[in-house]
């Protein structure tokens, strides 16, 4: 299971990742009871806004046989929290650059204070205050895949 396109097998069966073996095996009872085919009248998949990822109204049986054989055994637990880990470091952009806050140009807008600084592809790397209020500091080019982190510290009478 890939961590940013599917659903995990812990949102599966409705579980924190710090779930006991009997809360897990209580929620994959509870899932087959509630997913069980004989009980659906049909199939419907409903986007999460919030995280971006798709989950399944009314998931296979299969699917959640198999969330709960391999979160019930702890060394297949183990492997596939590993592999969550592992997948979710491989998706972060790395930045090519680390450019100070100084360097890009500010400009005001009608929605606020923007920040701009070149990119090589034509593009621009652009910051805004909600980013800055945010502390986001790794940003990506409005053109390509290049990210850049941004250097900045928030003072208490900035913003």
């Amino acid at each position: 299971m890939e961590a940013k396109d599917t659903v995990s097998y812990y949102e599966l069966l409705g579980v924190s990742k710090q779930a006991s073996s009997e809360q897990i095996k209580r929620a994959y009872h509870q899932a087959l009871l509630r997913h069980h085919p004989d009980k659906q009248t049909g199939r419907s998949v409903q986007k999460d806004e919030e995280s971006r990822q798709y989950s399944t109204l009314f998931p296979d049986v299969d699917a959640l046989r198999k969330a709960y054989e391999t979160l019930s055994n702890p060394t297949l637990r183990l492997a596939y929290d590993q592999s969550l880990k592992t997948k979710s470091h491989r998706t972060e952009p790395r930045p090519a650059n680390v450019v100070s806050l100084d360097e890009f140009d500010e400009s005001e807008t009608s929605e606020g204070t923007l920040w701009s600084y070149p990119c090589r592809c034509g593009g621009a790397f652009v910051v805004s205050e909600a980013l800055l209020e945010k502390d986001v500091h790794l940003i990506g080019c409005d053109c390509c895949s290049e990210f850049v982190w941004v250097g900045y510290e928030l003072q208490d009478d900035e913003l």
